[in-house]
């Protein structure tokens, strides 16, 4: 049997972080006989964000991490994503992950004739992502939603099943968060599920 391939990435620089446990719950889902589990977190990795000149003119990287991510996200059928919501967007670390690892060749690319008009061709038509994200502001559902639908979904052809905003955060009872654990587990389980 072939196994399918689920990446998770994670952002957030506290390793104690309501997002590890969050994590953590989404993939203790995962069925470890069909589904090959790979993680990335971001913070721990010390990735650099930094999108150079070079690097947009060569239109690829020459840093081997970034391609061991492309050929991470280029394998994967399932991509999950943690993180915190800052100021109503992904943290910049996790934005600059997107801009250098969801490029042209990567996650969409362009056709047509030499000096002639090109078509956009999204390149993760066969991808789903899931998205777990925290925030303490109300309306981060709203502007979160936009990000992952409309900026990257629509150009990559990413289908995003699901995407689920956990707040507010701050001071939040334990209760609260065990609910939203519960809420993680069976977001996930509910698209293994459907896969099985």
């Amino acid at each position: 049997m072939i196994k399918r391939q689920a990446l998770f990435i994670h952002c957030h620089p506290k390793k104690e972080s309501f997002t590890r446990a969050i994590l953590d719950e989404s993939r203790g889902v995962v069925p470890d006989k069909s589904w090959n589990v790979q993680e990335i977190d971001l913070y721990s990795e010390n990735f650099s964000p930094i999108l150079t000149e070079e690097e947009i003119s060569r239109r690829t990287s020459f840093d081997a991490r970034v391609q061991e991510f492309e050929t991470l996200v280029s394998s994967s059928d399932l991509l999950v994503f943690v993180y915190p919501d800052w100021w109503g967007q992904m943290p910049a670390l996790l934005k600059g992950w997107v801009d250098r690892v969801f490029r042209q060749g990567v996650a969409y690319d362009y056709q047509g004739d030499e000096y002639m008009p090109k078509t956009k061709v999204p390149l993760f038509n066969n991808k789903t992502a899931i998205v777990f994200i925290t925030s303490d502001n109300t309306q981060a559902g709203t502007s979160q939603d936009s990000i992952w639908r409309t900026s990257i979904g629509d150009f990559t052809g990413l289908r995003i099943a699901a995407l689920k905003v956990f707040g507010p955060l701050h001071n939040s009872r334990r209760s609260t968060r065990l609910g939203w654990l519960k809420t993680t587990n069976e977001v996930t389980s509910k698209y293994f599920l459907a896969l099985e």
